[in-house]
């Protein structure tokens, strides 16, 4: 192949498949490694080093801010963030994404705002209490930056009928379109 192909080529490719330095960029970030079993990404969009934010993507992996994981700026921040992953592998998917998702997102938008504390918030502190119990003695600073606490029987009775729930309803509209159109 000449230059001029191997630059159309490259130009065609997706952002998706672009390599650099033998690191994939994606729309979450660039990929840097895995954590556990989840794929780690950095996005200078999240902050950088120990100032870094995170989310944390079920089915996707994590994402944080430049350095928080290939330098170990802000491992803390890694730690918490893989214990949303582990509130999706117990309730599932659809819990997490129908209720724990939404509600940490209008949390951390409201953060500082109205006396709100977003680090104190149930599924944050949800969160840290699975990361301290997976992790045991190598977790996170216990600090008011990661507060532990238990799930409330209201938010576990939440959380398990909207991860039943929301089985049935998708089951219920599968039917009804399939009996609709057939």
């Amino acid at each position: 192949m000449n230059r001029d192909s191997n630059k159309e080529n490259f130009e065609n490719q997706s952002p998706q498949r672009v390599t650099l330095i033998g690191r994939k960029r994606t729309f979450t970030g660039e990929y840097v490694g895995k954590f556990e079993d989840v794929s780690v990404y950095e996005s200078a969009r999240m902050g950088v080093g120990s100032n870094s934010a995170g989310i944390a993507l079920p089915g996707r992996g994590i994402v944080v801010g430049k350095g928080a994981f290939s330098q170990n700026l802000a491992l803390d921040l890694v730690r918490h963030e893989y214990g949303h992953i582990l509130q999706a592998k117990m309730f599932g998917k659809l819990a997490f994404y129908s209720t724990i998702a939404p509600e940490s997102v209008i949390s951390a938008a409201l953060n500082r705002k109205f006396g709100h504390s977003h680090n104190s918030y149930w599924t944050e502190t949800h969160a840290n209490y699975l990361s301290s119990k997976y992790f045991d003695a190598e977790y996170i600073d216990k600090t008011i930056k990661y507060p532990i606490r238990h799930l409330s029987y209201f938010n576990f009775i939440r959380l398990t009928l909207a991860s039943v729930f929301l089985r049935y309803v998708i089951l219920i509209a599968f039917l009804i379109y399939w009996l609709w159109w057939k």
